[in-house]
C-alpha cells in the first residue's frame, strides 16, 4: 500500500509540475483525501494541522524536495539545435571577420517571475519543466553592433567599437494583461 501511495503522490506531483502548477503539502493532502488514502476532519483545525504535518513528513520521507530545482531547465527542439549549429558554423567561418554583425536581443521582466520556485518537485523526474513566461511582461529589444574586425584595435574610432545602435532600443509591455 505504501508503495502504491508513494507512486500516486509521485504521479500527482509530476503531473502538476509538467504544467508548471505550484504544488505544496496542502495540495498533496487534498489529493490523498480524494484518493481515500487519508481521512481528516477538515472542520477541526487541530486535526487538519496534524494531518498536514504528517503529509509534510511523508512527502519528505519519499524523497521529494521543495524549492528551486538545481541545474538547468533549458531545452531546445531538434529544429532549433540544427539552426543554432548552422549559425555557429557561419559565425566561426573564415569569412566571419570580414563583416560586422548586428545582434538583436529580446529580454523581459516577467510579472510572475519566480512563483513556481517554492513548489514541491520530484528530484528523480527526468522531465524538467521550463517556465513558459507567457503572461504580462515588460520587453526590451536593443540592436548591438560588434566591433569592426577589418581594422586593428589601435585604429578603431568610436564608430568602430562594439556599441548599442542609436534609436534601436524598444521598450514595451507584452503578453496577456
Amino acid at each position: 500500500m505504501t508503495v502504491d501511495l508513494e507512486q500516486s503522490v509521485r504521479d500527482f506531483i509530476r503531473q502538476r509540475s509538467s504544467v508548471r502548477e505550484r504544488t505544496v503539502a496542502k495540495d498533496v493532502m487534498d489529493h490523498l483525501i480524494m484518493q481515500n488514502a487519508l481521512t481528516v476532519d477538515l472542520s477541526d483545525d487541530a486535526a487538519s494541522a496534524a494531518a498536514l504535518r504528517t503529509v509534510q513528513r511523508f512527502v519528505k520521507s519519499c524523497g521529494f524536495k521543495r524549492g528551486k530545482r538545481k541545474g538547468s531547465t533549458y531545452r531546445m527542439s531538434a529544429e532549433n539545435e540544427s539552426k543554432r549549429d548552422h549559425y555557429v558554423q557561419l559565425m566561426t567561418s573564415v569569412d566571419a571577420d570580414t563583416f560586422r554583425n548586428v545582434y538583436l536581443d529580446e529580454s523581459y521582466i516577467h510579472h510572475n517571475y519566480a512563483s513556481h520556485n517554492d513548489s514541491l518537485y520530484d528530484p528523480t523526474d527526468p522531465n524538467m519543466t521550463k517556465a513558459k513566461h507567457k503572461g504580462h511582461r515588460f520587453c526590451f529589444i536593443p540592436a548591438i553592433i560588434d566591433k569592426n574586425r577589418v581594422l586593428p584595435d589601435a585604429e578603431h574610432s568610436t564608430a568602430d567599437v562594439a556599441h548599442l545602435l542609436r534609436d534601436t532600443i524598444n521598450i514595451f509591455e507584452g503578453g496577456k494583461r
